[in-house]
């Protein structure tokens, strides 16, 4: 299991206001006799998390806006004690064949030696030339958040196209990653995918 929570949705009428709780996030195997893991070899990796959150369209057609904040407990106060504060803002906005789109993020981890925050911001731009091609171009760039690697900045840039069969969706994607986890790497990408619908 990944974690069990509780959470509630509220229908606000211009969007949905949300709460997740969970006591534990997630969970990572323990020593056991023989290399084999059982489940009483399974111990906690961290404690609660709770995520409050807003997505709707404010009253305005073709909007779809979103707020995100949650934040993560470390139930290891030893060395490896961490925590993460976590935000994320997006708007995407639809008229006609056109759709536009941006978000923002920051990711703050609290370890017992460091503080990394991590900033990232994407936009992307999607066109329906017809009923059954569509083509989109995203670029995102991710800061390191540490200073020694402040200049290893992530960048990723990806072109789509898909286009549509019927029953069966054809897409394609090719994209450019440069310093890719902010490491002196730099790499490209093409994948083609089929979706078919039931």
């Amino acid at each position: 299991y990944s974690s069990f929570g509780l959470g509630l949705t509220q229908d606000l009428g211009v969007g949905k206001f949300s709460v997740y709780y969970t006591p534990s996030n997630a969970h990572v195997a323990g020593d056991s006799a023989g290399g084999f893991s059982t489940a009483s070899s399974y111990v906690d990796g961290s404690n609660s998390t709770y995520e409050v959150g807003f997505r709707g369209n404010l009253g305005v057609n073709g909007l779809d806006a979103g707020l995100f904040y949650n934040s993560t407990d470390s139930n290891d106060k030893g060395l490896n004690s961490n925590s993460s504060d976590n935000y994320k803002a997006s708007l995407k906005y639809t008229a006609g064949a056109v759709t536009v789109a941006g978000a923002m993020a920051e990711q703050e981890t609290n370890t017992t030696a460091t503080l990394t925050t991590k900033k990232s911001k994407s936009v992307g731009v999607a066109f329906a030339a017809s009923k059954d091609l569509s083509l989109g171009i995203a670029h995102g760039r991710t800061d390191s958040g540490v200073v020694s690697t402040s200049q290893l900045d992530e960048k990723i840039t990806a072109i789509s196209v898909g286009y549509s069969l019927g029953p069966v969706g054809l897409g394609l994607s090719v994209g450019k990653v440069d310093n890719y986890n902010h490491t002196a790497v730099d790499g490209k990408t093409a994948m083609i995918n089929l979706k078919t619908n039931f």
